[in-house]
């Protein structure tokens, strides 16, 4: 295992502990988007098959009431743990990557790395330090 994925591991062990029933919810949604593909697809295909208006007319009443049961509590699932999930992946995520690069950065979730922090640092005072090494690359790459 190497280092990254060390720094990784405990937040994402948080994540599947807190997020678990949410974790459940989509995975039923992404199984029932398949559904109403299928319904969206083939119901018409089968009608115009047949011949029949009044199935295609059905497969699409079934598609928008299959939509309508499966998205509705979706929206309000979504909009109340948006911002939490938000939240505690930056907190965990978002903030092991950072230590992980460099460990004398502060983050904060809400405002992320200062500047003033960033310019402190001492490993990444220059921002372009390697601009110099690609100077005139073109005329070296059409050396060949």
């Amino acid at each position: 295992m190497s280092e990254f994925e060390k720094a990784i591991d405990e937040p994402l062990k948080l994540t599947k502990q807190k997020f678990k029933k949410y974790i459940k919810f989509y995975k039923f949604f992404i199984y029932s988007g398949y559904f109403l593909i299928f319904i969206f697809v083939y119901f018409p295909l089968i009608a115009f098959l047949k011949g029949s208006l009044e199935l295609f007319y059905i497969s699409i009443a079934t598609f928008v009431i299959f939509l309508i049961i499966i998205f509705m509590p979706a929206m309000f699932i979504w909009g109340d743990k948006y911002e939490e999930y938000s939240l505690f992946f930056k907190e965990n995520f978002i903030k092991a990557i950072i230590l992980y690069i460099d460990n004398s950065f502060k983050y904060d979730p809400f405002e992320g790395i200062s500047q003033d922090e960033f310019n402190k640092n001492t490993q990444l005072k220059r921002e372009f330090l390697s601009s110099g090494k690609f100077d005139n690359w073109r005329k070296r790459w059409h050396s060949f």
